[in-house]
């Protein structure tokens, strides 16, 4: 696999001077578009594209047009039809013949996610270096993209043995150099972690398939993870970390702590609304929970991380200490408002004592932690004031509460 950098850009560059045909394959959303229109100024040229997936037919490629013919005299004699090429396509011949010093691109992206006879057409615009009755110019070079998975047309190997053919992945250096702006807590989990610059939902997060269904997390394609039964599945990918980035360069803090405190329902169980944000744009990845945890610990201030916190127990917490068997436990949590009871969950995580037996039957029945309880777990996190070993009953213990919080707090343990 090519990375998008400057060594695929340099052998492309003597491909488009051997006026070779390129063909780019890789998944979508990792960058072939950009790359292609900004190897037009790279080379002192232009990039015009063409949408190949936007055709619906032959004739959004080359439209035919019944014309005049006319004699000596001027006198129309009869009619013929001639094939028109799209504006898009003819811009690009007309900069050409315009431009002959230079070499402008022909860009024809996503070649075999369309109708099979438009694709067929496409393909034979690199042999007849002709656009219906249109000739190509000399100096009018032909670059192609494609996916290589999912539902797109198998082009044979007659037509593919006339390109040069890259398959590419996107690469973390690449990204971060066209995204100079880029929000800079993405710059630093992406700058940590480059191998994480595409990444699929994990095996935990994407929906089993049926028994005769063969995928795993680890191969699925896109257009299963699009089409699963249990919805539409994100990705990390440059598209999406782009869009990630431009949303967190506009939200103020103040809005990332809400969102942090929210909590909304989904299929799989309730999850805070930054954390949902997160997934709904970058996927359920790796990437998205290391961004999570990168957020939440950027809302602490230097001053703030490098002090502790002192709590106090809350109302009751020493009749729920005191309590002689699990019943009575129970039934003193049951007797708490709830806000109390997230008060106490948040004391029995921080105490420095053996708290397994509250923090699993507070957990049972509390809904989720108040605003303020959470904003006070996180300072504990991040501050290390919290016991690591009640944090891990609490992780683990399986209650819907604790389902909500644990991608957050795992990175604690």
């Amino acid at each position: 696999m090519f990375k998008l950098n400057d060594t695929l850009l340099k052998s492309v560059m003597v491909d488009l001077d051997a006026n070779v045909a390129v063909m780019l394959f890789g998944e979508p959303g990792t960058g072939k578009s950009s790359f292609i229109t900004d190897l037009g100024r790279v080379i002192n040229s232009k990039t015009f594209t063409f949408a190949a997936n936007e055709a619906a037919e032959k004739g959004d490629v080359n439209g035919v047009r019944t014309t005049p013919v006319y004699d000596d005299a001027g006198t129309i004699v009869d009619y013929e039809q001639r094939f028109f090429p799209h504006a898009d396509i003819r811009a690009a011949i007309e900069y050409a013949k315009a431009h002959p010093h230079e070499t402008p691109i022909l860009f024809i992206d996503e070649i075999n996610r369309t109708y099979p006879d438009v694709t067929t057409l496409l393909l034979s615009i690199i042999t007849r270096r002709a656009v219906g009755t249109v000739d190509l110019p000399s100096n009018l070079r032909i670059v192609c993209a494609g996916n290589d998975k999912g539902n797109v047309m198998a082009l044979d190997e007659a037509s593919l043995s006339r390109y040069s053919i890259y398959h590419i992945v996107p690469d973390a250096q690449t990204w971060l150099n066209v995204n100079p702006d880029a929000n800079e807590h993405v710059k630093k989990v992406l700058t940590s972690r480059p191998d994480l610059i595409f990444c699929k939902a994990t095996d935990a997060t994407v929906a089993k398939k049926d028994d005769d269904d063969n995928n795993t997390g680890a191969d699925i394609t896109i257009d299963a993870l699009l089409t699963d039964d249990d919805g539409a599945r994100q990705i990390t990918c440059p598209r999406t970390l782009t869009m990630m980035s431009n949303w967190l360069n506009r939200a103020d803090t103040d809005l990332l702590q809400t969102m942090l405190s929210e909590q909304l329902e989904t299929p799989n169980g309730d999850i805070s609304a930054l954390k949902a944000k997160l997934d709904g744009t970058i996927g359920e990845t790796e990437f998205s929970l290391l961004l999570f945890n990168e957020l939440v610990n950027a809302m602490m201030t230097p001053q703030a991380a490098a002090s502790t916190i002192k709590l106090t127990p809350p109302t009751y917490y020493d009749q729920l200490k005191q309590a002689p068997d699990i019943a009575t436990l129970d039934q003193l949590i049951s007797g708490m408002p709830e806000k109390l009871r997230s008060n106490s969950l948040i004391y029995a995580l921080y105490e420095r004592a053996d708290n397994a037996a509250i923090i699993g039957r507070i957990a049972t029945q509390l809904t989720a932690f108040e605003p303020d309880d959470v904003k006070v777990l996180m300072d504990l996190c991040v501050r290390e004031n919290i016991d690591t070993e009640n944090l891990k009953v609490f992780v683990n213990c399986g209650a819907p509460v604790a389902n909500i919080y644990a991608p957050m707090l795992e990175s604690y343990i």
